[in-house]
């Protein structure tokens, strides 16, 4: 599983990180970014899984092959 910070949120997590554990929920994951970057704490961020696009409070499945990125709020013109 790859996790792919965006924006603000790369001052937090600094790079891709693969994790070789394997999360089965969003929220299992969440939990553990919680801990090991505390300022994601501070942070709203949205979460892409591949191409699927959820909110960071709700829970859903993922795999080991899922590429998990975390996207900060953005406005466009």
């Amino acid at each position: 599983m790859k996790v792919i910070p965006f924006g603000k949120i790369t001052d937090i997590i600094t790079s891709e990180t693969h994790f070789q554990i394997g999360f089965k929920t969003w929220f299992d994951l969440k939990e553990y970014l919680m801990m090991e970057y505390p300022g994601l704490q501070d942070e709203s961020f949205m979460v892409a899984v591949n191409t699927t696009i959820h909110q960071a409070d709700q829970n859903f499945d993922l795999s080991e092959s899922d590429e998990v990125s975390l996207l900060p709020p953005f406005s466009g013109g």
